[in-house]
């Protein structure tokens, strides 16, 4: 493989949702022990065979602890590259993590990332790639916020609304980000999904699959009886609230300090929570939604560009 630049791809490894700029797909990753049977999602690394995409509600307090995660990241990167017509590169990898992990786990996740010469089969297409040793990490939840900060004053708060954890970062007048005022809290969408699924065993015996749910928050279609559909409304309201009631009791006060809800829940909270995103004449708006999914690897993206500018 020639040695020019590299390209650079940004990812956004989520508990539920593996990002990059334009793609976005479930992280769930099944390992068969023979050839799979379909090829649509499916992986073909080191002789064996994984299909990606499929919901999942494993989280994890290590995500270095097996190669699910990579598995994961080799699929962004075939589908990044097959936009681009391609399937051989050099590539940089930007990822992130959150800030209060950023210290403690950023040597962790580009060790782990750092396989150089990898060769794999994507849905039937082979991919030659040589990973840059130089792993780009950032931190998560600031990345996707910074294009967002020219359109407030004075500080604000991100809450970072993941499948499995909720993000918050305080920024300060400068724009800067206070490390020492962030906290992380095992409460996200993989909740909501439990709450409205226990809800729907005790009053009607059934379940919903997660992605139906999950479509039901972002408005897509889902097919279900009309009583079903109601307990599914009520217990995301009640989810929603008694997050919020959370963020009170943690000294997130939106109504009165500039708030930025982003991450996979912003839809969540911003429309089952009520909150008002009217802002009336003269007064200050404090809520602002960032509901692109894709704004952390967006984030990591420009920042890696950026650094590749200077050099």
């Amino acid at each position: 493989m020639e040695d020019n630049k590299s390209i650079i791809i940004a990812i956004d490894h989520g508990y539920g949702y593996t990002k990059t700029v334009n793609y976005a797909f479930p992280s769930g990753v099944t390992k068969f022990k023979y050839e799979a049977p379909v090829y649509t999602n499916v992986l073909k690394w080191n002789d064996s065979y994984y299909q990606v995409g499929s919901h999942t509600d494993y989280i994890t307090d290590n995500k270095f602890g097996d190669d699910d995660f990579f598995i994961l990241t080799l699929a962004a990167i075939a589908m990044e590259l097959r936009k681009k017509g391609m399937n051989q590169a050099k590539v940089k990898l930007a990822v992130g993590l959150p800030l209060m992990f950023y210290g403690k786990d950023r040597k962790a996740l580009a060790d782990y990332l750092n396989r150089g010469q990898v060769s794999f089969i994507y849905e039937s297409i082979e991919y030659n790639v040589s990973i840059d040793p130089e792993i780009l990490v950032f931190p998560q939840g600031c990345s996707g916020v910074l294009p967002h900060l020219k359109d407030i004053e004075g500080p604000c708060y991100v809450v970072d609304i993941g499948t499995g954890t909720t993000d918050i970062i305080a920024v300060k007048s400068d724009k800067t980000f206070d490390a020492s005022d962030a906290s992380s809290i095992k409460i996200g969408v993989s909740n909501a999904i439990n709450v409205v699924n226990r809800r729907l065993m005790t009053e009607h015996g059934t379940k919903a699959r997660p992605e139906e749910i999950i479509n039901i928050i972002i408005e897509k279609p889902v097919v279900k009886p009309r009583k079903i559909m109601d307990t599914i409304d009520a217990a995301l309201k009640d989810f929603a609230k008694d997050f919020l009631k959370n963020l009170k009791s943690l000294g997130i006060d939106y109504d009165t300090t500039q708030t930025f809800f982003m991450g996979g829940g912003s839809v969540l909270v911003t429309r089952y929570g009520k909150l008002n995103l009217d802002v009336e004449d003269g007064e200050p708006q404090m809520i602002f939604p960032v509901t692109d999914i894709h704004a952390n690897a967006k984030g990591y993206d420009y920042l890696a560009k950026q650094m590749d500018s200077l050099r």
